[in-house]
């Protein structure tokens, strides 16, 4: 039996992390306890980078499968001892919301620390970004992917985060940190296109040639050379966007092409989603709240 190392036992972890905290979100359990007193010392490093704090022989971690506003976070997570036990100390949590509210990276690490959490009023940047079902299904979706003869990669199963390859023109002001909702472009072929299906977090924008896009990415997707060819028309010195995502979570309702477009129209967003849209923070949390099946009012 061949025993994982280096990056692979990292990958391991982290992925197996992320099926442990999406269990729990689909539970709707606020608290995680591991309870092994014995890991590695990668697999603490881990642990911390995920959000878990040692408490006696444990580790915990809090999950908050909510959307709302930083104010109404900050009070919540304080409530329950959340943000290194801060309960009973005020001074703590004290500005936090206005912090959160105006730094892009503090609310990006909380969004990360207690995903699937949304902060509706952080600054950070959210876009549409339209994919082909294939891709989608390959890459994330394994609602798309068992529409298939083969059904879901087991790569697809395990993998938390992934690059999606697209051309550089136009690049739509895409920025990292930031949110993804994946649009999933239309074809008769797949039951449940034409919809926005799944959130991820946006972690880096990389504009390159194929073959420097290809060594660095090539661990976290499931592309091959000739797909990267493709796209670049056969030119290796064109230049390909790789955009790398984490932790995508698949919508429980996922929103179709008119009932989206009315809420993008009403906000003055007109798109037909041939490239990225960078949309309004409240266009973001009206959709992600119609996606999860939310309260409008949170």
């Amino acid at each position: 039996m061949r025993i994982a190392r280096g990056a692979d036992a990292v990958a391991i972890v982290r992925n197996l992390l992320l099926r442990v905290v999406k269990e729990a979100a689909a539970e709707k359990r606020s608290r995680i306890v591991i309870t092994d007193p014995y890991c590695l010392d990668f697999v603490e490093e881990e642990l911390r980078k995920d959000g878990f704090s040692r408490e006696d022989r444990h580790w915990v971690k809090h999950t908050m499968p909510i959307a709302v506003t930083a104010k109404t976070f900050v009070e919540q997570i304080s409530s329950i001892g959340g943000l290194g036990g801060s309960r009973g100390k005020p001074e703590a949590t004290r500005g936090l919301s206005e912090i959160v509210r105006s730094d892009v990276r503090t609310a990006y690490r909380l969004e990360r620390a207690y995903w699937p959490l949304k902060i509706i009023d952080a600054p950070l940047p959210s876009y549409i970004i339209p994919i082909q079902p294939q891709w989608a299904a390959e890459l994330f979706d394994d609602d798309l992917a068992n529409q298939d003869l083969f059904g879901a990669r087991m790569k697809l199963s395990l993998n938390r985060e992934g690059v999606y390859y697209r051309s550089a023109v136009p690049t739509r002001g895409l920025a990292a940190p930031g949110r993804i909702l994946w649009y999933v472009s239309d074809d008769k072929r797949y039951q449940g296109s034409k919809c926005i299906r799944a959130c991820s977090f946006l972690d880096d924008v990389v504009v390159g040639r194929p073959k420097e896009l290809f060594r660095r990415f090539d661990r976290l997707g499931v592309y091959e050379w000739k797909h990267l060819i493709e796209l670049a028309k056969g030119n290796i010195d064109t230049s390909l966007m790789a955009v790398r995502y984490s932790d995508t979570q698949l919508l429980a309702n996922p929103v179709r092409w008119d009932t989206f477009q009315k809420v993008l129209q009403a906000a003055g967003v007109r798109t037909q989603l041939q490239s990225p849209q960078l949309i309004p923070t409240q266009v973001f949390a009206n959709l992600y709240r119609q996606g999860m099946g939310y309260k409008e009012n949170l």
